[in-house]
Order: structure tokens, then C-alpha cells, then sequence
């Protein structure tokens, strides 16, 4: 446990050390957001409000998770390779990217209500559309994450990463969309359960996936 919050305060530590890296991350999003507003000015419909926003998470989720292992190269990676256990390294880059991706998340939600305006807002249950948006971000960080450990090892880290991860993270989305949509139509958290259970179970198989096969990669 000790090791896995050591990895943790260093990845923390090496992105605050590389600032232009984040405001790149915050600018992309942010730009995204204005172009949706330069083309829609304020929506009303709840389902393109909706699928726009998962849209700009998605891309922003592969902007920032797909650079998960850039830094392990040369003698860095040697030393984790000889001193950390592989489930320590996954995992400390797992909960990395989860607070990473959930700030981009609540920061983009924040900004894309001021753009794009509340009206679809009106009767929803926003308990229960932001906990889907945080569940959101720790699953697609949690699959990006893995998949982006598989990718670098072909040397063709976002080439790999787009091959691998539309096809495994689809089924994800279209739950997350489909519970932020009702949550948005304020539909009850009992109605709503089941794509709520879907969410965990999903999350919660793709950190046992991580924890079981990460080791093989990692050692190969």
C-alpha cells in the first residue's frame, strides 16, 4: 500500500512539473466546448446536450490518459521495472487518471452549463447526473489506462490506443448515456438502478482485469 501512494504522489509530482501539459489538457477541452457554442449558441434538446458532452469527455479522456506511459522510458522504466510491483504501477496510474479525468469532467460540465445554457437542466436529478459523470471518468480512465500500458508496447501508442479503445469503451458510453439521460429527465434513483449497477460492475471488472493481466504486460 505504501508503494502504490509513493507511485501515486510521483505521478502527481511529475505533472505538476510539466504545467504546460495540463493547461494543454484544460485548453483542448475548453476549446472544444466554445466550437460546440459557435455552432449551436444554446441547446434545448436534452439528448444532444447529452451526447455532446459525453463527446467532448470521450475525446478529452483519450487526451489525457493516452500519455499514461510516455514517461516510463529508459532508465525510469528500469527502476520501476527492478523496485515496483506491476499491480503497485497500474493502480497508482489508475487513480491518477481518475482524479485527472474527474476534474476535466466537473470542469468541463461547469463551463459547457455557462456555454450552451440550462434550460434541458430544468427537472433534473443533477445528484444523480454527476455521480454518473464520475463514474463515467473512472471507468474510461481505468480502460485507457490499461489499454494505453497495452499500446506503448507496440510503439504506436495513439494509433493502438484508438484501435483498442473505441471497441472496448462503446459499450461503457452507451450506458453512461443512457443513465445520464434519464437522471437528466429526472427519473428516480430506483428506475435508474439498473444502469447505475451496470456502471459498477463494469468499473470494478476493468481494475480486476487491470490488476490480474498488467503484471504479464509489464514483466514481458
Amino acid at each position: 500500500m505504501n508503494e502504490l501512494w509513493t507511485l501515486l504522489r510521483r505521478e502527481i509530482q511529475a505533472e505538476t512539473r510539466q504545467k504546460h501539459v495540463v493547461w494543454g489538457m484544460v485548453l483542448y477541452t475548453l476549446s472544444t466546448i466554445f466550437v460546440c457554442y459557435l455552432s449551436f449558441k444554446q441547446l434545448e434538446d436534452r439528448a444532444i446536450w447529452n451526447g455532446l458532452l459525453w463527446i467532448i469527455i470521450l475525446f478529452a479522456a483519450f487526451n489525457a490518459v493516452g500519455r499514461s506511459f510516455d514517461r516510463e522510458a529508459g532508465g525510469y522504466n528500469l527502476y520501476l521495472y527492478t523496485l515496483a510491483h506491476p499491480t503497485a504501477v497500474i493502480l497508482s496510474k489508475i487513480l491518477f487518471n481518475v482524479m485527472l479525468l474527474a476534474l476535466l469532467t466537473l470542469l468541463a460540465l461547469v463551463m459547457y452549463v455557462l456555454f450552451l445554457g440550462t434550460d434541458v437542466l430544468t427537472g433534473a436529478d443533477m445528484l444523480q447526473f454527476i455521480v454518473g459523470l464520475l463514474l463515467g471518468a473512472f471507468g474510461l480512465s481505468a480502460a485507457l489506462t490499461l489499454i494505453s500500458g497495452i499500446a506503448v508496447k507496440s510503439g504506436n501508442n495513439m494509433g493502438m490506443m484508438a484501435l483498442l479503445g473505441f471497441p472496448i469503451i462503446l459499450p461503457t458510453m452507451l450506458i453512461l448515456m443512457s443513465y445520464s439521460a434519464n437522471a437528466l429527465a429526472g427519473m428516480p434513483w430506483g428506475e435508474n438502478a439498473r444502469n447505475l449497477l451496470l456502471m459498477f460492475i463494469i468499473d470494478g471488472a476493468v481494475v480486476t482485469l487491470s490488476y490480474i493481466l498488467f503484471p504479464y504486460l509489464w514483466r514481458d
